[in-house]
Parts: C-alpha cells; sequence; structure tokens
C-alpha cells in the first residue's frame, strides 16, 4: 500500500477511463483527489502485487463515528485473479484500523463480482436487500 500521490491518481483515471465495467465506481475526478489529498479522515492507496505491478486503488473514510466508508477498485486487466480478497484482508489486518468500529462498504446488487470479493474477506452483509441509495451494505466488525 503506498499513499496515492498524483502519478498514482493518473495511473487510476487511465484505469477508470478505459473501463467498460468501471460504472460502478464514480470516475476520479481532481475534486475527488483533492479530497484525499486534503482531508484527514480520508485516505487512498495505490496498491502494488508482490512483482510491483500497480493493482488496485483503496479508499477509506473514516466518520466522526469512528466507523470507515471503503470503496475498492480493482484494475481492469487485474481482476478475477483474488487481488480483491487479499487486499481487503491485508487492509483489514493494518493495525492503523483498529480503532475503527464497523467498515462498511455499498456494493450495487448487479456488482457480483465485489460482492463475492467482500463476502470471502470478512464482511457480512447488513441486509438482504438494498438501502436507500440502491447499494447492499457489506459489513465488516473489527473482533
Amino acid at each position: 500500500f503506498s499513499t496515492l500521490d498524483e502519478r498514482a491518481f493518473q495511473t487510476y483515471c487511465i484505469w477508470h477511463a478505459a473501463d467498460a465495467a468501471g460504472h460502478w465506481v464514480s470516475p476520479p475526478t481532481s475534486q475527488w483527489f483533492d479530497y484525499i489529498q486534503q482531508t484527514p479522515a480520508a485516505r487512498a492507496w495505490l496498491v502494488r502485487a508482490g512483482d510491483g505491478r500497480a493493482v488496485a486503488v483503496v479508499q477509506l473514510d473514516e466518520e466522526t463515528n469512528h466507523t470507515g466508508s471503503l470503496m475498492l477498485y480493482v484494475a481492469p486487466g487485474e481482476r478475477g485473479r483474488g487481488h480483491g480478497r487479499a487486499i481487503l484482508r491485508a487492509l483489514l489486518a493494518r493495525p492503523v484500523l483498529g480503532h475503527l468500529g464497523p467498515i462498511e462498504a455499498g456494493i450495487d446488487p448487479g456488482n457480483v463480482a465485489s460482492l463475492r470479493c467482500a463476502l470471502a474477506a470478512g464482511f457480512a452483509l447488513a441486509s438482504p436487500e438494498p438501502d436507500v441509495e440502491g447499494l447492499l451494505k457489506a459489513v465488516h466488525q473489527f473482533r
């Protein structure tokens, strides 16, 4: 995990622009990048595979009630290889997150791959029904 810098942001923009399935995650914008850079409660990382290849971007927003809100975007050419599950497990094992209560991820019901990934990484559905935004809430509780 390395902090998302300008170069990593450009990589993320390129991935998203070329991604046919990118509609599951809002496109990265300069406003989003500024938010990540200027908001202490928001963190974003570029994640690399063991061989150094950039494979994903992760964002975690810490809410005032000590919960977290998570976004994971795996690069289009890297999907289906277990990166998402491994990244979520590695992120959740980071000591810096130990003070958080639950971490939530909103997943579109049609995004079956992301739902399976979150469940395999230890998240559980808060409800089988979508919330008011039309998303399923996957929640990880620290023990």
